[in-house]
């Protein structure tokens, strides 16, 4: 009989535990407040080929981040995403050393059904990811591939620019 009480206390705690973590339909809320919302702020961009991709918020709640991503096609082609990387690198990296890099998966992304981004237009998204630690040392770069072609965009953040672009959400 002991046994079956301290299983349903675990049930309770798990229950209860459960509860409090932000589940799917959260990050869909709250990356809908984030396209919505117009950031003047800039934290990292990459212009060429008349293509503009810009990083312009880092939501953070319960312990995960929401990127929003704007990209701008000013050119007369159509830019069709293949697709988008996260990583973690070092900044500098020493002749004859070994570049070190983490690839960052989302858990959530908004927006990103639709990856052509058509002529004399813009397009955001917005992706969550579990929470990370960007070391002094290391960068976060944002990589954006186009298909069958070259434009291809990179966007760096040190790691004090990461830091003080953070907002939290309550």
């Amino acid at each position: 009989m002991k046994t079956l009480k301290i299983i349903f206390i675990l049930i309770a705690i798990h229950k209860i535990a459960i509860c409090q973590i932000v589940t799917p339909p959260d990050y869909e809320v709250i990356s809908k407040q984030l396209l919505d919302t117009d950031h003047s702020k800039t934290i990292a961009s990459n212009k060429g080929n008349n293509l503009k991709s810009t990083l312009n918020r880092i939501l953070v709640a319960d312990d995960r981040l929401f990127f929003k991503i704007n990209i701008s096609n000013e050119s007369a082609l159509s830019y069709d995403i293949d697709f988008v990387k996260f990583l973690i690198k070092d900044l500098k990296t020493a002749k004859r050393t070994v570049a070190q890099e983490r690839e960052l998966k989302p858990i959530y992304s908004l927006n990103t059904n639709n990856l052509k981004i058509l002529s004399n237009s813009r397009n955001s998204f917005v992706f969550a990811f579990n929470k990370f630690n960007l070391p002094s040392n290391k960068g976060l770069f944002i990589e954006i591939y186009e298909k069958n072609a070259g434009r291809n965009l990179v966007m760096r953040i040190k790691n004090s620019g990461f830091f003080n672009s953070l907002i939290s959400v309550e």
